[in-house]
């Protein structure tokens, strides 16, 4: 599911291929952050001053961040590449 602001999704949520009913339905949630790689480098940065885990993966047309909430729910924050 996709919430739209503009012509394209900012922030999105992913159901999950789970099977087990005992795990949660939500596979992530993502936001997506308006500055830029460099927006998402500073992210990074600053989380990682937090001791927060951050695993940082590249998509086709994505820059991304994941990282674990404190309920343990996995987020995404992206930026689009540029062309």
């Amino acid at each position: 599911m996709f919430f739209c602001a503009d012509d394209h999704h900012n922030h999105a949520l992913f159901q999950s291929d789970k099977v087990d009913d005992s795990a949660s339905a939500l596979d992530h949630i993502a936001f997506q952050l308006p500055g830029g790689k460099r927006e998402l480098v500073l992210a990074q940065v600053e989380l990682e001053s937090m001791g927060i885990e951050v695993n940082p993966y590249e998509h086709d047309e994505v820059h991304s961040l994941y990282l674990g909430d404190p309920d343990g729910n996995q987020v995404e924050l992206c930026v689009h590449h540029v062309v």
